[in-house]
């Protein structure tokens, strides 16, 4: 039997779920793609320049997700992760 353990020494949480977590592309027309390496991913809400809620994903259960962005306006766009051990994380992209 063989498994990979993935071993994290950091002390800044922040630090680590940033440097696990991608959004690509930035900035994005259509579809954004988040991938997380080491969390899962328990819900995305994306939030305009207002502080709006304007898309919402509940129970994604999942290391990584297309989201459509389609129907959005073209602006900036904070996007705020929530994985199942309730870390939370706010990255910003551009909509074209």
């Amino acid at each position: 039997t063989s498994f990979e353990a993935i071993v994290d020494l950091t002390t800044n949480i922040q630090e680590s779920i940033e440097e696990s977590v991608k959004i690509f592309p930035n900035p994005a027309e259509n579809t954004l793609l988040i991938s997380s390496k080491i969390k899962t991913i328990e819900n995305v809400r994306v939030l305009d320049s207002e502080g709006k809620l304007v898309l919402e994903h509940e129970e994604v259960k999942s290391k990584s997700m297309e989201l459509n962005i389609g129907d959005l306006k073209p602006a900036v766009y904070n996007c705020i992760l929530r994985f199942t051990n309730k870390d939370i994380m706010v990255v910003s992209f551009i909509k074209r």
